[in-house]
């Protein structure tokens, strides 16, 4: 795509009125005047003379904003299943579940890592290829530890990075665990 100039003049957007007609009204104040429009000359120094705007020059800086657009909002990937798992508490035992999300783009690489915005629960790739990614999910012991009888939904994140280093982000696909908390006290 072609980088698109200012034009830079000693007096910008200067211009002579060539008056061609006149047209007066009843009261003799104008009604109407046809003029023709000049800036050859007027404008001082021109440093840059500018990007011109021609309908093709248009047309193909629009055509190359669809491109991208279908670029940006293809989908690359695609979860096996609901990224959803139902928990029910078992004291003393931390459960796990591996998803897997499949690639549908395989001459795109990415790079994958887990961020959970709470303490109960821990994530991990646990496997990739250039076909697939496993995600890992745990539980964690504080959340193993909990009492009462409730339920709730914790959220984590799948994000994926164009860079190894994984600070170029492209998206991100959103998973939940429902825990249900279980007691053995008689009053919850």
């Amino acid at each position: 795509m072609a980088d698109f100039k200012d034009r830079i003049a000693q007096y910008p957007n200067r211009r002579r009125l060539e008056v061609k007609n006149i047209e007066y009204g009843s009261d003799g104040n104008i009604q109407e005047m046809v003029v023709d429009l000049s800036r050859n000359g007027y404008e001082g120094t021109i440093t840059e003379v500018g990007t011109p705007l021609k309908a093709q020059d248009l047309n193909a800086a629009f055509s190359h904003i669809e491109y991208l657009q279908e670029v940006l909002f293809k989908q690359y990937f695609i979860p096996v299943g609901d990224l959803k798992v139902t928990w029910t508490q078992e004291i003393g035992t931390l459960q796990s579940k591996i998803f897997r999300i499949n690639y549908l783009d395989k001459d795109t690489k990415f790079y994958t890592k887990v961020s959970i915005p709470n303490q109960y629960l821990v994530g991990s790739v646990v496997y990739f290829t250039s076909s697939y990614v496993d995600v890992k999910i745990d539980e964690t012991q504080s959340l193993n530890n909990t009492t009462g009888s409730s339920s709730r939904i914790l959220p984590f994140y799948i994000e994926f990075y164009s860079d190894v280093a994984r600070t170029k982000y492209v998206t991100k696909l959103m998973g939940r665990v429902f825990y249900i908390n279980t007691s053995t006290n008689p009053l919850d």
